[in-house]
């Protein structure tokens, strides 16, 4: 009797075929959220890198700003201090970094709405603070520079 053949029918392969299916369904999924994770902190290592470039081109104009008033001061005016004044300096690199940083920004919201992982926590976010930050700085030195005479 142990040496019958057994015999197979559709109904006994059924339930496995159909667990194999629900078990590549789920790797499936489960693929796809890891990439839209993955999607999602390449979006705020952007961002991140965003406000680097807007604090650096303020921080330039700046810096830019003081060494050419500086050599105003001095007397030592080249033809370039002719054409390009310290405040005009300043202005457009302030005004470039804040432009980027807040630009970005929507982007950014825009990009995690398309990925259906925007949540209003976004906006008090430890990198939208940081952002908020840098663009009040620049807003104000923006502003500052504008008013001085």
């Amino acid at each position: 009797m142990d040496n019958l053949p057994v015999i197979k029918t559709e109904e006994a392969d059924a339930p496995s075929v159909n667990v194999e299916k629900k078990k590549k369904k789920e790797d499936k999924e489960e693929k796809k959220d890891i990439s839209l994770d993955k999607l999602e902190l390449a979006l705020y290592r952007a961002q991140l890198a965003m406000v680097r470039t807007a604090t650096t081109t303020t921080t330039l104009g700046f810096a830019l700003y003081k060494l050419m008033q500086e050599k105003h001061r001095e007397g030592t005016d080249g033809p370039l201090m002719q054409i390009f004044s310290p405040k005009i300096v300043s202005l457009v690199l302030f005004f470039a970094g804040f432009l980027g940083l807040i630009s970005y920004s929507f982007k950014h919201v825009a990009s995690l709405k398309k990925i259906n992982r925007f949540t209003p926590k976004f906006y008090v976010s430890g990198v939208m603070m940081v952002s908020y930050v840098i663009l009040m700085l620049t807003f104000f030195l923006f502003i500052g520079a504008l008013l001085s005479g």
